[in-house]
């Protein structure tokens, strides 16, 4: 039980982490811009940097058999669609959200991740709905709305759709991994998620050859792409896909809504953006829901071991 109750504070460090990673995004995103390049070159450019990096240090990931060998190309047709849907549609339609109608807005939307994270694991029978899981997901989404401050003079239908589905995304790279994870060793998951997401920008970087060998000529653009393919992608997704081990779904796209308080953190510090109280009262409410969810999470995790011989 204690081992359990240890690898469960171990996974929310590592989700902890990824938050604190992909948190750094905005900046790297900034400082992208201020080169003169469109942003979209950076994000295209991420999963492959990610792919390259994950391809190298595949040989110091624990290897395992597979737990239920499948024909090679079921197992090839999974991960294209993983790869396809949470990382390349993904990226795709936050960035639709962002252009098309306000950040505030696309932020919100994107963290309503978590609501859909617990239909698929109740759906999947994963978890059991608990009071402070429902409790957790109102908190952070009160939070991050008033993180956001969205303006609805600048709603677009098409923008909360592309947001909407962008949270869906989200969710589902959580749900394709969880399933993944159960058949496959955490590396394998990596490389191949990434290759085909990567793969899945290939129709822009045809379109828009341009853009590419802007990056390329630019070493500050491609070294921040580069980065932005290290940290707050091959090494943030790992700790979250490895976390899935030991923390139910629910409560690691939870502790993921830490994500834009530590963003606007760095705009204060970085970029001298203002701080609201509301900003504060935001943070606070985002927190509260992470601890909540997190101490509850611990709990259920170990009543789980108790439940297996009565279900």
């Amino acid at each position: 039980m204690s081992s359990e109750k240890g690898n469960y504070y171990r996974g929310v460090f590592a989700i902890l982490l990824a938050a604190l990673l992909w948190s750094t995004l905005g900046v790297m995103g900034k400082l992208f811009l201020k080169e003169g390049i469109d942003i979209i070159a950076g994000v295209s450019l991420r999963p492959l940097f990610a792919f390259l990096v994950l391809l190298l240090a595949r040989p110091i990931f624990p290897k395992r058999r597979e737990i239920t060998p499948e024909n090679k190309w079921r197992k090839i047709s999974f991960f294209v669609l993983f790869g396809f849907v949470g990382v390349t549609i993904f990226y795709v339609l936050y960035f639709l959200a962002v252009k098309i109608t306000s950040i505030s807005l696309a932020v919100i939307l994107l963290y309503t991740a978590p609501i859909w994270v617990l239909v698929f694991s109740l759906l999947s029978r994963w978890e059991k709905f608990r009071l402070e899981k429902g409790a957790g997901i109102i908190l952070s989404l009160l939070g991050v709305s008033l993180i956001a401050q969205s303006s609805l003079g600048e709603f677009s239908f098409w923008g909360f759709l592309a947001g909407l589905g962008s949270a869906l995304t989200y969710a589902l790279f959580t749900y394709f991994g969880k399933v993944a994870l159960g058949k496959y060793d955490l590396g394998t998951v990596l490389v191949w998620v990434f290759g085909f997401g990567a793969l899945g920008f290939l129709p822009f970087w045809l379109v828009k050859p341009e853009l590419l060998i802007q990056v390329l000529n630019h070493p500050k653009a491609l070294l921040i792409s580069f980065l932005m393919g290290l940290g707050p992608t091959a090494i943030s997704y790992g700790a979250y896909l490895w976390a899935l081990n030991h923390v139910p779904p629910t409560v690691a796209a939870l502790i993921c809504t830490l994500e834009p308080v530590l963003g606007s953190i760095w705009g204060v510090l970085f970029f001298s953006e203002s701080f609201t109280l509301l900003n504060a009262l935001g943070g606070l409410l985002v927190l509260s829901a992470v601890i909540i969810a997190s101490i509850g999470g611990g709990r259920n995790r170990l009543l789980k071991v108790s439940e297996r011989n009565t279900i």
